[in-house]
C-alpha cells in the first residue's frame, strides 16, 4: 500500500518526508533506507499499472469516463461513493439517464467539509453541472 501511495503521488520522496518531521529521523528509525524507499515505489507503480490495464477493469474505466462526462465534479464526492455508484448497475444508470436522480446522488454523496471550504460550490448549481449524455447500454463489469 505505501508503494501505491508513493507511486500516485511522485514528489513524495525520502528526504522530503524528513522535512515533514524535522529532527526525528522517521525512515531511517524505521529501518527505511532510501533503496527500499524507491524500491517500494516502483513496486507501487507496476502493481498499479497491472491493476490498470488488467481487461477486467477495462468497465470501471468506461464507467467512470462516463461519471465524468455526466458530473465533472468528482473532487467534491469521496471516491469510494463515486466506485459503489459505478458498480451499481440502476444506480447508476438513474444518474447518469435522470437529473433529479443525479442531483439527488450528488446531495447525499458530496463531502461537505469540501463544498463548505469552497465558496463557489452551492446546492443549487449542481444541476448546471450536470452535462447531459446519451448511454445505450451500460459497460459490463466482470463477476
Amino acid at each position: 500500500m505505501v508503494g501505491a501511495y508513493l507511486a500516485r503521488y511522485p514528489d513524495i520522496t525520502y528526504d522530503s518526508i524528513d522535512t515533514y518531521f524535522p529532527g526525528v529521523g522517521v525512515l531511517e528509525k524505521s529501518g527505511i533506507t532510501p533503496e527500499r524507499f524507491d524500491y517500494a515505489r516502483r513496486f507501487g507503480q507496476i502493481w498499479l499499472k497491472s491493476i490498470e490495464d488488467d481487461p477486467k477493469n477495462k468497465a470501471m474505466k468506461d464507467r467512470l469516463a462516463l461519471f465524468q462526462k455526466r458530473f465533472g465534479r468528482q473532487d467534491i464526492i469521496p471516491l469510494q461513493n463515486i466506485r459503489t455508484l459505478l458498480r451499481d448497475d440502476q444506480a447508476f444508470k438513474a444518474f447518469l439517464t435522470d437529473d433529479a436522480a443525479a442531483i439527488a446522488w450528488v446531495n447525499k454523496n458530496q463531502d461537505i467539509n469540501k463544498t463548505q471550504r469552497e465558496h463557489t460550490f452551492s446546492y443549487q448549481s449542481i444541476d448546471s453541472m450536470l452535462h447531459p449524455i446519451t448511454v445505450g447500454v451500460l459497460p459490463a463489469l466482470a463477476s
